[in-house]
């Protein structure tokens, strides 16, 4: 018996692009399901043939993060001052004096070494997702999940930022420089702890970035600092990646320390982040095989006397706790989703289970067991 073909690798990643491209006129939709992208150029020849749809498919994806991007730029200084609620003050260093005083921490001592470790992952945060992007796009094979993961990051920052606007907190350097004195709308930024690398190369980069040009000077929490990292961590595919894989929950733990360490924000702003980003992915970027194993496990818990929600939510790891049939549950629900898939069950197409879930993603597939996944 001959052994099957594997398919073609990209030399610009060194494996092979299943992803799964919108259908157009005259496609077979077996055909479709199964074309393997050899090289980037056979993927971007694809995307043109889209045309219209696969146009307004990327606008729809990208359009939470555009909405983000104007409100972060333009919603403080539309709002005015008077319709604005008070700034809080005293809530969250009372919930840090209960941690004990968890901002203080990493605090000292200080070092020209952790000065610029912690500077360095903090301040290029903003653009790390343009470089994450090709990572995920060439480990899990499906410009729909790249695409996911644009529209999840653009609806938790946009609820961040909601949250900012009508919940203003003050961070840990304003309660070392003010204590508990009521903050205004006119106060600027501050760089805390960067500050330090600013006197000391004789500069004012830091300067310029959070007292100058501070958008949301009263946005401790959530922290975005600690949202980000967070899901691109979650989203990280574990199939043939597990190395990226920690190294994303590393660059978590990272940014995560020099938040605290350069005094930007206290440990349950970061808590927050992680919050909103777990509520964003099960609410909008989770597989579709993912959400019908927990649609499964849901049900069967809840006929078990369980919780439904908490079986939704774990993605039918919970559904074994509420009975024998819950298990069962998440199992019968996620199995056919992923022996069909994109790949249909052809080890062509797919290394790994889980690189056929990821790569099916968004797209409404056929449990049929006797042939591939239809689009």
């Amino acid at each position: 018996m001959t052994r099957p073909r594997r398919p073609s690798r990209s030399r610009s990643t060194g494996r092979s692009w299943a992803g799964p491209p919108l259908a157009t006129p005259g496609d077979d939709a077996t055909d479709v399901a199964e074309r393997t992208y050899t090289s980037v150029t056979d993927f971007v020849a694809d995307v043109r043939r889209w045309g219209v749809g696969g146009l307004a498919a990327l606008a729809v994806y990208l359009a939470p993060i555009f909405v983000w991007l104007v409100a972060f730029a333009f919603i403080h200084d539309l709002i005015p001052v008077s319709r604005k609620p008070s700034i809080n003050v005293t809530l969250l260093p009372a919930i840090d004096k209960a941690c004990g005083w968890s901002y203080r921490w990493f605090a000292t001592p200080t070092a020209v070494a952790l000065d610029v470790l912690a500077a360095v992952p903090y301040t290029i945060h903003a653009v790390v997702p343009l470089f994450y992007a090709p990572f995920l796009l060439a480990r899990s094979r499906s410009p729909a999940r790249l695409g996911t993961f644009a529209f999840t990051l653009g609806c938790m920052n946009i609820a961040a930022v909601t949250t900012h606007v009508l919940f203003p907190t003050a961070p840990p350097w304003y309660f070392d420089k003010y204590g508990l004195t009521p903050a205004t709308y006119a106060m600027k930024g501050d760089p805390a702890g960067l500050s330090r690398l600013d006197t000391r190369v004789g500069g004012s980069f830091f300067h310029s970035m959070y007292h100058d040009g501070g958008k949301v000077v009263f946005g401790s929490w959530p922290s975005l600092h600690g949202a980000w990292p967070y899901l691109m961590a979650i989203f990280a595919p574990t199939a043939g990646s597990r190395g990226g894989k920690t190294i994303a929950w590393v660059y978590v733990v990272l940014v995560w320390w020099a938040a605290l360490y350069l005094q930007h924000h206290w440990f349950v702003d970061l808590l927050g982040g992680a919050l909103y980003a777990e509520v964003a992915y099960h609410l909008v970027g989770r597989p579709r095989a993912e959400v019908a194993a927990a649609t499964a496990a849901a049900a069967a818990t809840a006929a078990a006397g369980g919780s439904r929600w908490a079986a939704w939510w774990s993605g039918g790891s919970a559904g074994g706790g509420g009975g024998g049939g819950g298990g069962g549950g998440a199992t019968a629900g996620a199995s056919p989703v992923r022996r069909g898939g994109l790949s249909g069950g052809d080890p062509r197409l797919a290394t790994t289970d889980e690189d056929a879930d990821d790569g099916a993603a968004l797209l409404p597939l056929s449990t049929d067991s006797d042939g591939p996944g239809r689009v």
